[in-house]
């Protein structure tokens, strides 16, 4: 979502799809007092209550709250982690969720929200760190003999409905999908990737078709359409 006009349609869309793929109709809506929220005419079509919380009052939705400051801090983490620029949050964010719902939670007797909400256990297979270093194998109709055989990227997560892994190439700028990748999960290559060593561990990389991937659930998908850059700091004048 890139602006509040688009929560209306977001949020029509997404009663639609729980009806659809669950057979459940949803009873109840929490909001603030958001106007992009005033939805009259859908919630009694639906019969859905709407209820409001009152004005700076963010305990009265304490469950959303806690679960939103949850995935941002683990979103920074993750960030720290990889040294990305936060042009690179959506992706990181949609990462951390994922993570989130294959995890096992106390709350719910150490089972994962996955398993409750499709009734099988989730696939940790494909499970890779966030922003590390990654090779994809580019495509043969589009080289030559002479043409280098992969693509340096970083890895960013999956795709919404794509058996694939989500990249970020590092000579080209582009965010693409692929099924047959390299990783090398100890090395996070984006501020200095200009200087990334020309012979890597042998021990490191691990090999991955995704043909038995399953597609992201409920994990919006978000392109980085500019070309993320990281900024020097700014220099000290005594």
């Amino acid at each position: 979502m890139r602006s509040k006009s688009e929560a209306r349609s977001l949020m029509q869309n997404f009663v639609a799809l729980i009806e659809t793929q669950f057979n459940i109709k949803i009873k109840c809506f929490r909001s603030d007092q958001g106007k992009e929220f005033d939805m009259p005419n859908f919630y009694s079509e639906k019969g859905i209550i709407h209820q409001k919380s009152c004005v700076y009052t963010p305990k009265q939705n304490s469950k959303v709250e806690s679960k939103h400051q949850h995935i941002l801090n683990v979103a920074r983490a993750l960030s720290f982690q990889a040294k990305l620029p936060h042009s690179f949050w959506a992706d990181c964010v949609a990462h951390v969720v994922h993570l989130i719902n294959i995890v096992p939670s106390p709350i719910i007797h150490n089972r994962t929200p996955f398993k409750l909400l499709y009734n099988k256990p989730p696939n940790f297979t494909s499970l890779k760190v966030f922003g590390c270093l990654s090779f994809a194998s580019s495509y043969p109709v589009s080289r030559n003999k002479l043409d280098q055989r992969a693509r340096k990227c970083i890895f960013l997560g999956f795709g919404a409905g794509i058996k694939g892994y989500k990249l970020y190439d590092l000579n080209n700028y582009q965010i693409f999908f692929s099924r047959n990748v390299i990783f090398y999960e100890d090395i996070f290559p984006f501020p200095d990737h200009q200087t990334l060593p020309s012979v890597l561990p042998e021990s490191s990389p691990q090999t991955t078709m995704a043909s038995d991937l399953e597609p992201y659930e409920f994990v919006p998908f978000t392109e980085t359409s500019h070309t993320p850059s990281v900024s020097p700091p700014p220099r000290r004048s005594d």
